[in-house]
């Protein structure tokens, strides 16, 4: 290369003229139009010309060559060749598209128009110029339309998504862009989709929180709900169930089930239910009668495994789910309702297929005995919570007899369990309600009732003694164990809220294992959950073990496969249970956001600082904030509320004048 000469580069993706020359290092440099030296490689070279240029006028020349190469057309020149000649050089070709003679600045402007041009005419072959084809340049036409209908597409699409205007249907492409969008809005950052998104809501306005700003603009839109519930989709969890899934449930629950003759009829107990009043899904019921020596309770839980075939689109649909998840504004249950609230459940007047505990109590009120069985129950009444806590004062009452023996048996097993280490928080119930209207109703039940106490006993009790049946059998089952609590240094107070903060925050999660272990918080072991088969997949596994054995019949599965199950079940229940507690915070956050400026009783349950943690004694919802110098935990105080941002779930207060 006779230097220095014009040539074509390729530098940092693009084609651009340079000055070129061997250093004294003897190796390649450039000068470009800003006059700066920089170093190149021999790959780099596009294009060489012998084109000499001063290096005072480098500058002034380049800037003609790229203004006329945005003005130079060669299409003309390729029709007069094209299908004529094999290939011409650079200078025959300057010599078509310009009469001679022409100048230096012209090659130079030639260069830049065939290898910048989005339209090529030319194919390089060493110092020759092949002319494509008509073939070959048609198909460069059509990619370029392609292109740019695409770039059309994205530029609608960008101002509709900012609402600047209106688009009648939405293209594939722009369908598939305004998912996304919607990835983004659900993901953020985590998204794939993050970077391009984030590249259209620069253009349509920046702003310091791009993912709330897709969330805003979908709103606007009417692509989403104001209220969508997030986590639900980041966690995977269907909002409702196929066509194909409801169609054979439907058929599910209309089959006659063979019950056969291991199940035992045990239609003649007075079996009665007792569940909130919204409760649809009623998968346990008890009963109690007097014996010769003492007393004879009977736990009965709906036997889903009699329902549920083993494999199919219903087994999918509840393995998918893994539980029922019960939010304010919906129920969305893990079996189909005609199983979970027809067939499945202890409906009042039905015949139902029942796993049984049937526990033999003395005159003492101790456990002698207790039997598992297959059975079928007919629930002759179903109760409310509200029902049994009144008949519990009044024995005159429907049920009151029952209920005050059942109390008299649960009583000593609820110390024996206090004895053992149970931990027992009378921690009140929070219910949060959202209506079609979506107005929000919420309501506190200030501690457990003795209603609730006594269901929940049982429930342990089977529980339990399902646990013992599958250890001692050696039938691979699903162990729910928890690590005690460290109660040293807990606070001395009177105030239970704060006590329970300081206890809560040092209680572990519990975890599942195909090994039995303390639950410490209970008070027992071993723990296998089986009582509520139709709203937690586990329960079902754990039923369908037991129902197995109960048969006579090899474990429906294998320790494997069991192993299989709590492994995804152990994360996915931690999840979901958080996703519960997460929107009632919202709902309550919606309701508070109505409500600025008011001032709202609370209670103080730690002090770091002058930086306090409140729990608003109303909506049971924690906070930081900053209170007078002095305050100590236990002491309640009234805030004003200043703002609600439901986006970062996030409640600002301030201590009342």
């Amino acid at each position: 290369m006779a230097e220095p000469h014009i040539a074509l580069l390729r530098k940092g993706g693009l084609h651009i003229l340079a000055l070129t020359r061997l250093g004294a290092d003897n190796r390649l440099w450039a000068t470009a139009n800003d006059g700066k030296p920089f170093r190149i490689t021999r790959q780099q070279i596009v294009w060489e010309t012998e084109v000499a240029v001063l290096d005072s006028g480098l500058s002034q020349w380049i800037g003609e060559a790229e203004q006329l190469a945005t003005e130079t057309d060669v299409e003309e020149a390729w029709r007069v060749v094209q299908g004529e000649v094999p290939g011409l050089s650079l200078t025959d070709l300057a010599e078509l598209v310009w009469s001679p003679p022409f100048e230096s600045v012209q090659l130079g402007a030639l260069l830049l128009c065939l290898f910048t041009s989005p339209l090529r005419y030319f194919q390089p072959d060493g110092l020759m110029l092949t002319p494509l084809s008509e073939d070959d340049v048609e198909q460069q036409r059509g990619k370029l339309d392609q292109k740019q209908q695409s770039v059309d597409e994205e530029s609608s699409f960008i101002t509709w998504l900012g609402g600047a205007s209106k688009i009648v249907e939405l293209t594939p492409r722009q369908q598939g862009w305004l998912e996304t969008v919607h990835q983004y809005a659900f993901e953020g950052d985590s998204s794939t989709t993050a970077k391009a998104v984030k590249g259209w809501l620069r253009q349509v306005e920046r702003t310091q929180d791009p993912q709330k700003q897709a969330f805003e603009l979908l709103v606007k839109l009417g692509e989403v709900d104001r209220d969508e519930f997030f986590t639900l989709r980041r966690l995977g969890y269907p909002k409702a169930f196929s066509d194909e899934v409801l169609k054979e449930a439907d058929r599910l629950a209309s089959l006659d089930v063979a019950y056969g003759e291991k199940r035992r009829d045990l239609t003649n107990l007075d079996v009665f239910t007792i569940d909130d009043t919204s409760t649809v899904d009623i998968d346990d019921g008890l009963s109690v009668q007097r014996t010769s020596s003492g007393y004879e309770v009977g736990v009965h839980i709906a036997d889903a495994a009699a329902l549920v075939p083993l494999s199919g689109l219903i087994e999918d649909a509840a393995r998918e789910r893994m539980t029922s998840l019960y939010l304010p504004e919906a129920t969305l249950p893990m079996l189909p309702r005609p199983l979970s609230e027809g067939a499945g459940s202890l409906v009042a007047g039905k015949l139902r297929p029942a796993i049984t505990l049937l526990a033999q109590f003395n005159d003492g009120f101790e456990l002698e005995s207790w039997d598992l069985c297959r059975s079928l129950v007919r629930t002759a009444c179903r109760l409310t919570y509200e029902d049994a806590d009144a008949a519990l004062v009044d024995a005159a009452a429907s049920y009151g007899e029952q209920l005050n023996m059942l109390s008299a048996v649960a009583q000593p097993l609820r110390e024996a369990r206090i004895a053992a280490g149970a931990l027992e928080m009378d921690r009140p119930e929070l219910k949060v309600r959202v209506d079609e209207e979506k107005t929000v109703t919420v309501s506190v039940t200030p501690v457990p009732t003795p209603a609730r106490r006594l269901v929940a006993e049982f429930m342990v009790l089977m529980n339990n003694l399902v646990g013992t049946y599958l250890h001692e059998n050696a039938i691979p089952a699903i162990y729910r164990s928890q690590d005690p609590v460290d109660m040293e240094d807990i606070p001395e107070t009177s105030v239970d809220a704060v006590r329970q903060y300081h206890i809560l925050r040092r209680i572990r999660p519990a975890h599942l294992s195909t090994s039995s272990g303390l639950h410490a918080l209970v008070g027992v072991e071993p723990y296998a959950q089986a009582t509520s088969p139709l709203r937690r997949y586990t329960d079902l596994v754990n039923q369908r073990q037991l129902a197995s054995a109960l048969d006579g019949d090899a474990p429906t599965y294998d320790l494997d496969t069991v192993r299989a199950v709590l492994f995804r079940a152990d994360a996915v229940l931690q999840d979901l249970g958080r996703a519960e507690n997460e929107r009632q915070h919202y709902w309550i956050q919606k309701l508070l956001s109505g409500k600025l400026g008011e001032e709202f009783p609370a209670i103080v349950l730690d002090a770091r600082g002058r930086d306090y943690v409140v729990e608003l004694e109303q909506y049971l919802i924690r906070s930081n904030v900053y209170l007078r110098p002095g305050t100590e935990p236990g002491e309640r105080v009234q805030l004003v509320l200043q703002k609600v941002d439901t986006w970062r779930q996030q409640l600002h207060f301030r201590q009342a004048d």
